[in-house]
């Protein structure tokens, strides 16, 4: 028999095993979600409440609806990061961890001033519920093609941030050209199998 893991060391090891499908909290977790009617197609909408100051807790609130009339919301698209650091944000009142990733992007909105409806994965759906998450799962390409828009987040800039969108545009305009030059060789756009 092996050596007894610590409590915290348990926990960092339990979320790294689990990865994503666990960004919030276990003890809340059961509180925070009602069942989804999937005969109605039925989705979470994250609201993220504005903030006054950058530094405040983030606030958001989940609302049920039918996909075919949830209106105008945003769709989000992210690296999830390293899911053993998180931070706490304020869901329906409940403290839930979620990844330090997810949490800047939803500060970063939050100190907008907008009021966002948001769709996201790691909130929207019940990590827990397998049954739930599956159906969501077959219906995210309807979720993402609804939305009004996608964001995509990456994360916060840093140093190589710039070098690479200027490397994206750079290998575009490339690509634009080659493909709009006459002369180009047809065979080098062709895939083999």
């Amino acid at each position: 028999m092996g050596k007894p893991i610590a409590a915290g060391k348990a926990k960092r090891l339990l979320k790294r095993v689990l990865g994503r499908s666990h960004t919030v909290a276990a003890a809340s977790s059961e509180f925070l979600y009602h069942p989804l009617d999937a005969s109605k197609k039925e989705i979470r909408l994250l609201l993220l409440r504005t903030g006054r100051q950058y530094e405040e807790p983030v606030h958001c609130t989940l609302r049920h609806t039918p996909l075919g009339e949830a209106g105008e919301y945003f769709a989000l698209s992210y690296a999830w990061g390293d899911p053993t650091r998180t931070r706490p944000i304020l869901l329906n009142g409940c403290s839930v961890e979620v990844t330090t990733n997810l949490e800047e992007f939803l500060r970063k909105m939050h100190a907008t001033k907008q009021k966002l409806v948001l769709w996201v994965d790691a909130l929207c759906i019940n990590q827990k519920d397998m049954a739930e998450r599956s159906s969501q799962v077959r219906i995210m390409k309807d979720i993402y093609s609804n939305a009004w828009m996608v964001f995509v987040w990456l994360g916060s800039s840093d140093e190589d941030t710039d070098r690479a969108f200027n490397f994206v545009e750079e290998l575009a305009h490339v690509v634009r050209h080659q493909i709009t030059t006459p002369s180009l060789d047809p065979h080098l756009f062709t895939i083999s199998s």
